[in-house]
């Protein structure tokens, strides 16, 4: 989708990111103090879900803005784009942010955030053709 592509854009600009059914991103900022009187700042993401279908009225002008296209176009890319979040969720599936993170389903059914993948990689055994069906095409 165009818009997934944008996401970070406007959490980073903004602060925060909410899509229709799924929930809330939100960024905040830590201050730490070194010991040699410096003073370091870290940015944490919030996630926090929630099922209201409203839109977020900044990210449909800010898509509207940066893909030049109309707000009616906006809206449903946003709709179909929660949809087929929630459609993975569901089928017990992960979902992709593309730049943001993951979002999967917990025991209890509930949406957790998490900023790498959950799926554990497995290796696929290679196949081994016998030599003698190598002569034989070649």
């Amino acid at each position: 989708m165009k818009i997934a592509r944008h996401f970070k854009e406007f959490l980073e600009k903004k602060g925060y990111l909410e899509i229709p059914s799924i929930g809330r991103f939100e960024v905040s900022t830590e201050q730490m103090s070194m010991p040699k009187g410096e003073v370091l700042t870290r940015k944490k993401l919030f996630f926090s879900p929630q099922n209201k279908p409203a839109f977020d009225e900044s990210l449909v002008q800010f898509l509207c803005e940066k893909l030049r296209s109309e707000a009616c176009v906006v809206y449903a890319d946003i709709r179909s784009f929660s949809y087929y979040l929630n459609e993975l969720l569901i089928q017990g599936l992960e979902a992709e942010l593309p730049g943001i993170g993951f979002l999967n389903r917990n025991n209890t059914n509930e949406v957790e955030f998490s900023y790498q993948s959950t799926y554990i990689r497995r290796e696929r055994p290679q196949k081994k053709i016998a030599a003698y069906l190598m002569n034989y095409w070649m």
